[in-house]
């Protein structure tokens, strides 16, 4: 299969732009500015258990909920107005389709990302900031692969809504909530949102995040699971 960087650039612009334009798409990264920026106004302590539980609602929040946003809603937008299947048929294929579409939201999602980390008070001293991009990069990139296969499935954006509604209390809440109880805290570890939660804890709490092959192994299983999911829904679909 041939692949068109022109054709990548194209889409990639294209996608830039409505995204851009749809404010309810960029409605989960301003929710996670605007959390950071409350929490840490209402409750001005440098506590570093209260300034880890801000930056790890507004990551979680930026990368699950809006990684699954932006991923969904506009292939269920291009799919209400017709337009994916004529996309989908015509000289752009789906690699190139994807690749262009997820470009976008990975740069806006993860350019939020680095900038939660300042407005929570904390320092890039007590963060590692090749850690925080690899973590932070390959949870946003299966997040927005989960969006891809939901928008699939849906047939317009109302129904892109609901069905992304079950996996973004997953994969968002229960990381969110993991200190409140022992079976929570057990379930996020096997989440690839619960290595984020657990980098930001690690680090502000203890001063330290270290890599070991359980974590790895998470954050790869979720991504070939839902590159596979993706593969399947694109096939099932049948927009080949």
């Amino acid at each position: 299969m041939n692949i068109s960087m022109r054709k990548i650039s194209a889409i990639f612009i294209l996608r830039l732009h409505l995204i851009l334009k749809n404010l309810s798409l960029l409605m989960a990264p301003l929710m996670a500015i605007g959390y950071v920026i409350a929490f840490k106004n209402f409750f001005p302590s440098n506590l570093p258990s209260l300034r880890a539980l801000t930056l790890n609602m507004g990551i979680i929040l930026n990368i699950t909920m809006g990684g699954i946003m932006f991923g969904s809603y506009p292939i269920a937008e291009e799919k209400e107005h017709h337009t994916l299947r004529v996309l989908m048929t015509s000289s752009v294929n789906a690699t190139e389709y994807f690749i262009g579409s997820l470009l976008p939201s990975l740069l806006i999602l993860t350019l939020v990302s680095i900038i939660l980390v300042p407005l929570s008070g904390t320092s890039w001293q007590q963060v590692s900031i090749i850690n925080y991009l690899v973590i932070t990069i390959i949870c946003t990139i299966i997040s927005i692969l989960v969006g891809f296969t939901v928008g699939i499935f849906s047939h317009n954006q109302t129904s892109a809504g609901v069905l992304s509604l079950l996996p973004t209390v997953i994969f968002t809440f229960i990381p969110m909530f993991k200190g409140f109880n022992k079976t929570i805290s057990t379930i996020s570890d096997f989440l690839y949102s619960g290595v984020i939660a657990k980098f930001i804890n690690q680090s502000l709490l203890k001063h330290r995040f270290t890599w070991n092959l359980f974590d790895v192994g998470v954050l790869i299983v979720w991504l070939i699971i839902f590159s596979i999911v993706l593969i399947y829904a694109y096939r099932y679909k049948h927009f080949d």
